[in-house]
């Protein structure tokens, strides 16, 4: 094949993969590394008069987005030679960029490109190029194949890679289908509420499941895991505050989340659903995914802690939309740092 061709098709796959690459991926990989392990076969051109070997390698990556990574590799192997039988060892060193076609499956197809250095007789400058497809088995393990070419420009030499990787990615979460956002409109206990539910509580008390309280003031404030009444409905609020680009649940909002959980298993019939905030402090896309991770660990608290089925909890990365509080202040900034929902039961789950 012509270098022309090549370079070609090439960029035909690279625009290919960007137009598919729009699907919601399956697991936020944004700012992770990643470590694949190689094993497989090394194909030399024929003009080298070499058979074909064993290979392995390791590499080191890291994701700029779902969609985009760079990465290096080192493959060894070990041809031997036809005419003489002399034993020739080489390796194959390249530093690329790979474009990842990610969706919603487990199944990730992606290209690579770059350069590097191969030897066999000696070191050349080489052209790296290849597909492949991973299988992701968890957020943060993949196994797959991959087939690649080291095109070494002096003596126009094709030397080819067929190989099958396993990949561990540091610090990946999983990310839950997100779905469109309705903003979430919270509101104060106004007295005259509150002096009714104060009189109505002995006869609440078949109804609030253990450790779940009544909201003393406002449910925009601080309070979490309480509920109001508004006529025939009971809602259960949660109001979780998170430090400065920190996605961990302080210690003070495991209780309200407990609480949540007990609501839910007292009602069965609910299902929840975490938005989560930052502030405007940083970059728009860090916030987007803080914002993701801080619903995704409420949803862990939930699922781990009060052993809720975690297919009745979505999750929705707000980022900095709909701030409670002016980003101007360092107060209103820290309030903006939250998970927040609200889970109506209607007067039909009550009796």
């Amino acid at each position: 094949m012509k270098m022309k061709h090549r370079v070609s098709l090439i960029s035909l796959a690279c625009l290919a993969s960007a137009q598919l690459a729009h699907a919601a991926p399956r697991y936020d990989q944004t700012g992770n590394f990643y470590i694949p392990l190689s094993v497989g076969q090394y194909f030399p051109d024929s003009s080298l008069n070499e058979r074909s070997s064993f290979t392995a390698g390791i590499g080191l990556g890291y994701n700029i987005n779902n969609y985009f990574a760079v990465q290096t590799n080192l493959f060894g192997f070990g041809p031997v030679n036809r005419t003489t039988g002399r034993e020739v060892t080489g390796y194959n060193w390249d530093l690329e960029g790979r474009v990842n076609l990610a969706n919603s499956s487990p199944i990730m197809p992606y290209l690579v490109l770059g350069a590097g250095a191969l030897k066999n007789t000696n070191a050349q400058i080489a052209l790296d190029y290849g597909v492949g497809v991973d299988y992701l088995m968890a957020h943060n393990l993949s196994f797959g194949v991959s087939f690649r070419q080291a095109y070494q420009f002096v003596g126009s030499k094709a030397n080819n890679f067929g190989l099958a990787n396993v990949t561990w990615t540091f610090g990946s979460e999983p990310v839950s289908p997100v779905v469109a956002a309705a903003p979430i409109v919270t509101q104060a206990v106004v007295v005259t509420q509150q002096t009714m539910l104060k009189k109505a509580q002995a006869s609440l008390k078949p109804i609030l499941p253990n450790g779940v309280f009544l909201c003393k003031g406002n449910i925009a404030g601080d309070e979490a895991g309480c509920v109001t009444f508004n006529g025939n409905i009971m809602t259960m609020h949660l109001n979780v505050r998170f430090l400065q680009n920190k996605a961990g649940i302080q210690s003070q909002y495991g209780t309200p989340i407990q609480s949540v959980g007990n609501f839910m298993h007292a009602y069965p019939d609910t299902k929840v659903t975490l938005y989560g905030y930052a502030s405007s402090e940083g970059r728009l896309a860090f916030n987007q995914a803080l914002s993701m991770k801080r619903a995704l660990q409420v949803k862990g608290y939930l699922v781990h802690g009060s052993h809720i089925n975690p297919s009745r909890i979505s999750v929705v990365a707000m980022g900095v939309k709909n701030p409670i509080e002016s980003n101007k202040t360092k107060a209103g900034r820290q309030a903006n740092r939250r998970v927040e929902t609200e889970i109506p039961v209607p007067a039909r789950l009550l009796q």
